[in-house]
Parts: C-alpha cells; structure tokens; sequence
C-alpha cells in the first residue's frame, strides 16, 4: 500500500523500516505453504519472539532476515550436494535495494552481484533464442557474453559470525513447530 502511494519500490519501503540491526524476532515465512527444501503445501507461517517491545521495524527487519535464512538453508543443502556457490547472483526486484543485498551478503557470507541486466527470464529467452539462430554454440557462450557484473556485495565476516548464531535458532523452528502447523 505504502510503496504504491509513494511510487517506490516495495523492497525499498521493507528495507528502510527495518531495523539496522538484527533483532531476536523470527519469521517462518511460510505464508503460502513452503518452497525448498521443505516443500509443503500445508506448512503455515510463525512470528515468534514477540514481546510488548517489538516494533514493527522489528518485524520488518524480521521478514528479511527470514528470507535470507531460507535462501541460506538451500545454500546449505547445495553445497552438502557436492555444488559448491562462490557467489550469489541477484537478480528481480530484490536486487534494487542495495541495503538488502548487503544484509544478504552478510548472513550468506558470500559475495552477492548484481547484474546489469536485472530482469533474468528475458535475458535467458533471448540468449536462448541467440543459440537457436547460430548466433551463440551453447547457452554458456551466450551467457558469457550477455551476463555483466553491476556491482558485488562483500559480505563483513564479523556480521556473519553474528547472523550465523541467529541462523543456527532459525534452522530449529520448522522442526519445532511442524506438529502445530501441517
């Protein structure tokens, strides 16, 4: 509501309410069933850690932390599969703000890019179709050569240390409340 009577980014309104520092709030942000690794259609969402305190740039604080939570569990599942990630390539309307990014950096502990192109789903439309007309062997070649660094994202390690002892909370809840919420 508020990003459209601005006329700013939705991630950008998230972003600027949120607490500067991590809070001892946590979302399971399971709001419409679960993506990876859990993948439940039934699994609901949790807000916990709540007290009279809490503010809502706690819980907005809260909504990013979760999603880089989640996107760290999956990290973690890949690498455990033999795929190792030097970095993370952001891309979409979570790439537009520069402070979720780093926020990002700091809890993967990984280097996060933006790329020059930021809407990915036409970029691959087009370098596949550059590799149906001949114009690129493989989608590789082609990515290669359409697919450009903007800007990186260094993560601050003494950050990750801090977010990895929050991160280690974060991986208990869903086994925790699995009963109550399927």
């Amino acid at each position: 509501m508020e990003a459209e009577r601005t006329g700013q980014d939705v991630y950008d309104v998230i972003v600027e309410k949120a607490s500067l520092e991590p809070v001892n709030v946590y979302i399971l942000p399971h709001f419409v069933g679960s993506g990876t690794p859990t993948l439940s259609s039934k699994s609901k969402g949790a807000i916990l850690g709540l007290t009279l305190d809490t503010t809502k740039q706690d819980v907005s604080r809260a909504i990013l932390d979760s999603n880089n939570y989640d996107l760290r569990l999956n990290m973690d599942k890949l690498q455990e599969a033999g795929i190792p990630l030097e970095e993370i390539r952001a891309i979409g309307g979570g790439a537009k703000s520069e402070r979720w990014l780093q926020l990002r950096a700091d809890v993967l502990g990984k280097r996060v890019c933006t790329l020059k192109v930021s809407e990915a789903a036409s970029l691959g439309a087009a370098i596949l179709a550059g590799v149906s007309i001949n114009n690129f062997d493989s989608p590789q070649e082609g990515a290669g050569h359409w697919v450009k660094i903007n800007k990186i994202f260094e993560p601050d390690m003494k950050r990750h240390s801090q977010y990895m002892e929050r991160y280690q909370n974060y991986l208990k809840i869903y086994p925790a409340l699995k009963k109550l919420i399927l």
